[in-house]
């Protein structure tokens, strides 16, 4: 099928411009100043910013492949997409992770077998003193197969494909999707989401020994989720005119890793 032409208005131009030479080189180069500070201190980071620094790194590597499959590539190479969303999916699992262990180190004390727990005015018995149910495991015994149900929202869509070429200051800019790469967005991202989610359930169930596992599974269901519905949202919303949603895709990310700067 040919691709199709689109006219673009000056705003869209300005956009993409300033997303794509401003934006994006520019988280990308804090990114990479805050990747070498914490690697120069590693050894003596916490374990929560340990996770933190690799989930900047698998960040940098995804936004790489990125930025070479538009460079190289026009944006056409599936392997390289596939790289930018392995990428984000390992920062949106990773970096979440992070923060509620950098969280539950400084204020939650939940996994401080020897301190109260903050949510203990709340529970008013503590599993860490009796032979009770913990409150916070109970909570997620809920939360985690109802973001399952909704890790599946992008099921009930159809898989929209584009082969755009929009003209941006005289030269011609390529948006395309292949099949391959709506597949995994909406089909096996979901399912991967959801089945991970629904296996932290089954590991709650199990009581105190299932909680250190559910970690894993929980917060890399919550990085597919997140990614896959991200995705979803944006392409269905500006689909007429997808500089919109790269743009916005963007600026979330650059506004995540500025407060991951204010954070640190």
């Amino acid at each position: 099928m040919a691709p199709v032409h689109l006219q673009t208005s000056l705003l869209d131009r300005i956009t993409l411009v300033v997303t794509a030479f401003g934006v994006k080189p520019g988280y990308m180069l804090i990114s990479l100043v805050l990747i070498i500070l914490l690697g120069r201190r590693y050894a003596r980071l916490g374990p929560e910013l340990k996770l933190l620094f690799v989930s900047l790194v698998a960040f940098e590597l995804g936004e790489i492949f990125c930025a070479v499959n538009y460079a190289f590539a026009g944006g056409r190479s599936d392997a390289l997409e596939f790289g930018h969303q392995a990428g984000m999916i390992g920062f949106g699992a990773l970096l979440p992770w992070a923060l509620f262990d950098l969280l539950d180190r400084r204020v939650l004390r939940y996994s401080d077998p020897d301190a109260t727990c903050a949510a203990q005015r709340f529970c008013k018995r503590c599993w860490k003193r009796e032979e009770v149910a913990c409150g916070l495991q109970r909570l997620m015994l809920l939360a985690a197969p109802a973001l399952a149900m909704v890790a599946l929202m992008p099921l009930a869509s159809g898989l929209p494909t584009y082969d755009l070429v929009l003209p941006v200051f005289g030269a011609d800019v390529i948006y395309k999707t292949s099949p391959v790469e709506q597949w995994a967005l909406l089909r096996l991202y979901p399912v991967a989401a959801a089945g991970l989610l629904l296996v932290t359930f089954g590991l709650l169930l199990r009581g105190r020994r299932g909680i250190g596992p559910a970690r894993l599974t929980f917060f890399f269901g919550l990085g597919f989720t997140a990614f896959s519905l991200l995705r979803f949202f944006l392409e269905s919303a500006y689909l007429a005119m997808p500089i919109w949603a790269d743009a916005w895709e963007e600026l979330t990310e650059m506004i995540t890793v500025l407060s991951i700067v204010l954070l640190l």
